[in-house]
């Protein structure tokens, strides 16, 4: 993935996804679930191997990661049914 993608991406979740619900004290519910593939070494840049650890910082959002294959379907479908933005790693 193109880091200045994944950097605008952020910047629209963090600044308006994740925050939304709280600006309109919870009545605004803001449905989404974003699935991130990052690869491993040689997929970004060396300091900053997962830029997806920076969305556990913003409150309003979530960020999941799966072990398995079972774990992301469970993942997935929790993930839906969430009413907070819910990044999927």
């Amino acid at each position: 993935m193109n880091i200045v993608f994944l950097a605008g991406l952020l910047d629209q979740l963090v600044n308006q996804a994740a925050k939304m619900r709280y600006m309109f004290g919870g009545q605004v519910k803001i449905p989404l679930v974003v699935r991130l593939y990052l690869r491993g070494a040689g997929g970004s840049c060396p300091p900053c191997p997962s830029h997806a650890c920076s969305y556990m910082h913003f409150p309003g959002s979530r960020l999941v990661a799966a072990a398995t294959p079972h774990d992301v379907k469970g993942l997935l479908f929790t993930a839906i049914e969430d009413e907070n933005p819910v990044t999927l790693h």
